[in-house]
């Protein structure tokens, strides 16, 4: 997952978009993803995941560009 582009939903709801930088463990939560933009330098997100296959979808090049 390193490196791709991703659309994260929280645990909250919330949609966060950007390419994942690191993923570290975190036994009582599940995984802290961290997302970073290839545009802005200063874009950076930390998002709690809890079930990948439910909360993270995978971002084509052709919906990035838009």
């Amino acid at each position: 997952m390193i490196g791709r582009n991703v659309e994260i939903r929280s645990t909250a709801g919330i949609v966060y978009r950007g390419i994942v930088r690191s993923i570290r463990p975190d036994d009582e939560l599940g995984e802290l993803f961290e997302l970073a933009s290839a545009r802005t330098a200063d874009y950076r997100r930390l998002v709690y995941v809890t079930d990948r296959l439910a909360q993270i979808r995978e971002i084509e090049d052709s919906e990035v560009a838009s």
